[in-house]
C-alpha cells in the first residue's frame, strides 16, 4: 500500500479522467450461426443424454432376459426385472 501511495503521488499523478465504456453495436444473430449452435448443442445433448439411455437400456434388457429358460428368454414376471415390471402390470 506504501508504494502504491508513493506511486500515486509522483509517477502516476494524473488529473480527475472519467472512466468511459463504449459498448459495441448489437447485431442480431444470422440464421447460418443460429444454425450451427442448434447443431452444436444437439450433438452435446445426445451425447451425453444417449450414454445414459443407452446405458439403461442395455441393463433393462439384460435384467429382462436373466435368467434364461432353455436358451429362451423368461417371462417377465420370472425375470430379473420383475421388480420394475409389477408396477406397470396393475
Amino acid at each position: 500500500m506504501a508504494t502504491a501511495r508513493v506511486l500515486k503521488s509522483s509517477i502516476l499523478k494524473s488529473g480527475h479522467t472519467s472512466f468511459l465504456l463504449e459498448m459495441p453495436s448489437y447485431r442480431w444473430p444470422t440464421l447460418q450461426s443460429l444454425g450451427l449452435r442448434l447443431l452444436d448443442r444437439s450433438k452435446v445433448f445426445l451425447r451425453r443424454a444417449g450414454t445414459v439411455i443407452l446405458l439403461v437400456m442395455v441393463v433393462l434388457w439384460i435384467a429382462a432376459h436373466v435368467p434364461t429358460q432353455n436358451g429362451h428368454a423368461p417371462k417377465i414376471e420370472n425375470s430379473l426385472a420383475a421388480p420394475w415390471a409389477a408396477p406397470l402390470s396393475r
